[in-house]
């Protein structure tokens, strides 16, 4: 495969190296030809899983377990290479895994029980964005993907492409042999309405990419289009990597961006897996397809070939922490993605389990709904800073032996773009100061006329163990402050359904059920840089209308030096210390476990079944 070279255009010559430190491949061609549909292939490299003797594929589906175990503005126009800092802290290794013998040849064929803690408020990777990753992962392809390290955008569904000498013009050609699960071919058109709906949906990183970059599309043949671009842009297939845009057919992308589909008769992709049934609150049931053709590469992250070798795969609602664990331990289930930390030593102990660590992290945030009252007024907001311990709040969120750190850098310590500037306000030194916390909250209630009688409504999901336990100590904190307040008890879909519908609206006090305004909520994002970090957004979680954290990131996407760009930097992280339109709580990464029966790569590229199979 042929690789691009950083692009020295005029708006990204520095941060299309730093600000996630990617590498674009572009092929000049997809891969070869190959005339099976789901051929087998060889297995993938070795990864983390011990040794174990044959086990059964799989067994019948399962109940439930029921007890609980314990550049410049003018410059060049190309770019070889540029100097990429550093991160300030990097504490946390991408991978922690254990140590794999042999795990001979792949084999097809059983049904893997996968283990979900949410029940997903839609299959719809457009109008929400809850399980994108691991259930559209399977089910629909995108155009880019990352590596096993999140370390380059991969091509997927796309054969070839290139970008115009001046950046503001993209080509884009699809692979041979695509098809969707309902038997038409993938063609341009799917492409060009799959990408609007894409920009126009609620994935906070999408909209600020296309309202920077305010594309058009044309359309060549069946296969290739252009994307022409309002200014020079180097990183799309970086931030479409970022934040999947999944292939589906032009009459179902068609569908208004903020609308749901239809799950039952219109989850139709192009990926591995093909949707069979979805049971809210029960589970989720995809098939192998046998039309889809993979990629003649390796499987590297979520790009490279994709094989399906489970014929089904059973994503199973199991929102307790604990009754995962015993699903894991008993065998009824076979793989958990997000475990809690608070089990990480039972799991290590297990034989017949193994656990992985896998970063980065998504920091957890408390989020403020910046159109209610109080929390409209920034005092307010600070209060609740001022009263926080960190510490606290990430021990109750991910428990005392979860791999997590206090991490005060917006962009995550781990990261490129990580300072320390303002960070005293998150960890204060010099210990939390409740009385003038109180006295700051007080005048944020009486510029907005109320009091401390007045109701706020806590947001945080019961299914998810880290929003639960985190939303426990936030209300802590709130009735520290002398607030009273209402938490709802609700899962993770109904936070989705309560926060999209709640914005401008007043709080309803003693709510329930949806309906009215929220002031608070529990969620995590990935933060790796201005433009991706959702929380600098207009329209995420009802938005942050600030013109200055606008401006700031226009000033660094063109900042010729990389001195310039962390003097911006540090000037956003000054504004968010001093506006808080949220808190992020620290950093955690993902623990992971699964059964030795199981064959399986651990990737941070993201979370895909396809590669793993039963011994």
């Amino acid at each position: 495969m042929k690789r691009s070279s950083w692009f020295g255009l005029r708006l990204l010559p520095l941060v299309a190296i730093v600000s996630l430190v990617f590498v674009l491949a572009c092929s000049s061609s997809d891969d070869a030809d190959t005339s099976q549909a789901q051929p087998a292939a060889p297995a993938p490299a070795p990864t983390a899983v011990k040794a174990v003797a044959p086990a059964p594929a799989a067994p019948a589906a399962p109940a439930r377990p029921a007890v609980a175990a314990p550049a410049p503005t003018a410059m060049a126009q190309q770019i070889q290479s540029v100097a990429k800092p550093t991160p300030v802290n990097p504490t946390l290794p991408l991978i922690q895994a254990p140590t794999q013998g042999p795990q001979g040849a792949p084999k097809f064929g059983g049904t893997v029980f996968w283990a979900g803690f949410s029940n997903p408020p839609s299959v719809d990777w457009s109008c929400h964005t809850t399980f994108n990753g691991g259930l559209s992962g399977h089910v629909y392809e995108p155009f880019f993907a990352f590596d096993n390290a999140r370390a380059e955008a991969l091509p997927l569904s796309i054969g070839a492409w290139s970008l115009s000498a001046d950046g503001t013009e993209y080509t884009f050609t699809l692979r041979d042999g695509q098809t969707f699960h309902d038997g038409t071919p993938v063609e341009t058109e799917d492409a060009i309405a799959t990408t609007i709906r894409w920009g126009g949906s609620t994935h906070a990183i999408a909209k600020q990419v296309w309202d920077l970059v305010q594309p058009t599309h044309t359309a060549v043949d069946s296969k290739t289009w252009k994307m022409g671009m309002s200014q020079s842009f180097g990183l799309w297939p970086v931030y479409q990597a970022f934040n999947g845009a999944w292939l589906q057919p032009k009459a179902i992308a068609d569908t208004p961006p903020d609308q749901c589909f239809d799950t039952q008769t219109q989850a139709i992709g192009s990926g591995p897996y093909k949707y069979i049934e979805w049971v809210p609150g029960d589970r989720v049931v995809m098939e192998r397809f046998t039309g889809y053709k993979p990629r003649s590469e390796p499987k590297n992250g979520s790009g490279g070939a994709k094989i399906s070798y489970f014929d089904r795969i059973e994503m199973v609602v199991i929102p307790d922490a604990s009754t995962q664990v015993a699903g894991l331990r008993t065998g009824q289930v076979h793989i958990a993605n997000t475990v809690s930390g608070d089990f990480k030593s039972i799991l290590q102990a297990d034989p017949e389990i193994s656990v992985a660590v896998i970063g980065p992290g998504m920091p957890p945030y408390l989020v403020f709904n910046k159109t209610a009252k109080p929390f409209n007024n920034k005092k307010a907001r600070q209060a609740v800073l001022m009263a926080a311990d960190m510490t606290q709040w990430m021990t109750a969120s991910y428990g005392a032996g979860a791999d997590w750190v206090l991490d005060g850098a917006i962009f995550m310590s781990d990261g490129p773009w990580a300072t320390e500037v303002s960070t005293e306000k998150y960890f204060k030194p010099g210990g939390i100061n409740l009385p003038a916390a109180k006295a700051l909250l007080a005048e944020a209630l009486s510029e907005e006329g109320m009091s401390f009688d007045d109701e706020i409504l806590l947001l945080a999901a019961n299914n998810i163990f880290y929003m639960d336990g985190g939303g426990s100590y936030t209300r802590q904190i709130l009735e520290s402050l002398g607030l009273k307040v209402n938490r709802p008890n609700v899962d993770w879909a109904t936070v989705i359904q309560w926060k999209n519908a709640g914005c401008d609206r007043p709080v309803d006090p003693g709510a329930t059920a949806p309906g009215g305004g929220w002031n608070m909520y529990h969620t995590r994002t990935s933060p790796f840089d201005p433009l991706s970090n959702e929380g600098f957004s207009k329209t995420w979680s009802c938005g942050w209308q600030n013109p200055e954290i606008e401006q700031l990131t226009k000033d660094w996407l063109v900042a010729p030096t990389i001195e310039e760009q962390r003097a911006l930097i540090d000037e956003m992280q000054i504004l968010v210390y001093e506006e808080v339109p949220y808190i992020q709580l620290g950093s955690s990464l993902a623990l992971m476990a699964f059964r030795n029966e199981m064959a399986f790569t651990p990737s941070a590229g993201g979370f895909n079944l396809s590669g793993a199979w039963f011994k």
